[in-house]
């Protein structure tokens, strides 16, 4: 039985009376979602929500306890591998589609962002064997499209690798999940990211493929940034410092990823100061949220001291 209680947040601390009720196995401050702060949960809350939030019958109570327990993780309260094994649980469990859809992003925040390589390599084979288990069970194609997205985002063993090769090649179909062109490069993109050795050829069979204008056009600008070789890549990251090469911010976006991907991230870390550097004239020439953005694309997958003493100087 879940109890909810308003409580007004006057003092630093209040006491709740609860008459007729043993002690709570959790307390879930901002149940309503309406909340705004940073509510730090006790340890028996911690686990027990870790281990019970996809029993909740109501799907805001779901969400807002998956948020706080991201939130724990950040504060190092809940270690990250613990926070993943309970999203993938979770994914399989949830019948919410918009709380799936924040459990999957999570999964993949943490994943990227929160293990180091060793352990995610070590983790893929049980993270792709989940996500392909449960885009086969989604019932809907929008479903299967979120899975799908999640699968080529994550892939790193070489049978996944292998699996999206033969998809992007028209040899496989995920079932019930017609791809469409988008799906396809974004595959073609995931797999010269990977440094597949034919990733050249993937990727001219793919612009020959596109038909709409400007995902050629937005294909063309990207090659560099997919290129294998570093030097070509450093090339692209150079003539941003011209506010001209700047204009199509989404590209420049989604270039900065591509060359600061987690997997990429060692060979970007000479250009990471430059990538500072840049804030303020792209604060003085952009759109009001790039500077954010772009820091955004240009840290995400940088993990390295070396990479956290380049902020610091910054």
């Amino acid at each position: 039985t879940v109890v909810v209680r308003r409580v007004p947040l006057r003092e630093a601390q209040v006491f709740v009376p609860m008459p007729g009720f043993t002690a709570p196995s959790f307390i879930l401050p901002g149940a309503d979602g309406v909340g705004y702060g940073r509510f730090i949960l006790d340890s028996t809350s911690r686990a027990t929500l870790l281990a019970r939030t996809s029993t909740l019958r109501d799907p805001i109570q779901r969400a807002v306890a998956w948020q706080t327990l991201y939130e724990e993780m950040l504060d190092g309260a809940l270690a990250p591998s613990a926070l993943l094994d309970a999203g993938l649980l979770a994914v399989a469990a949830e019948q919410e589609e918009l709380v799936q859809l924040q459990v999957l992003g999570m999964v993949r925040g943490v994943y990227w962002r929160f293990l180091d390589d060793s352990t995610r390599r070590a983790t893929a084979p049980r993270v792709e064997a989940a996500l392909w288990r449960e885009l086969e069970r989604a019932p809907t194609p929008g479903r299967k499209g979120a899975f799908f997205s999640a699968i080529v985002g994550t892939t790193l063993t070489a049978e996944g690798t292998a699996r999206l090769e033969r998809i992007w090649s028209k040899q496989e179909t995920p079932r019930g999940l017609p791809l469409a062109e988008q799906q396809y490069i974004s595959l073609a993109e995931a797999l010269a990211i990977r440094g597949v050795p034919n990733a050249e050829r993937i990727l001219d069979e793919q612009e020959a493929r596109v038909t709409n204008p400007d995902r050629q056009q937005r294909m063309r600008f990207m090659r560099a940034a997919l290129s294998s070789d570093a030097r070509v890549r450093d090339s692209l990251f150079a003539t941003f410092a011209v506010v001209e090469n700047r204009r199509r911010e989404s590209w420049v976006l989604d270039a900065m990823s591509a060359m600061n991907h987690p997997l990429r991230a060692a060979a970007a870390l000479p250009n990471l100061r430059a990538s500072l550097d840049l804030v303020l004239p792209i604060q003085q020439t952009g759109d009001i949220f790039f500077p954010l953005r772009w820091l955004n694309a240009a840290l995400d997958g940088h993990q390295s001291a070396e990479a956290a003493s380049a902020v610091e100087a910054f």
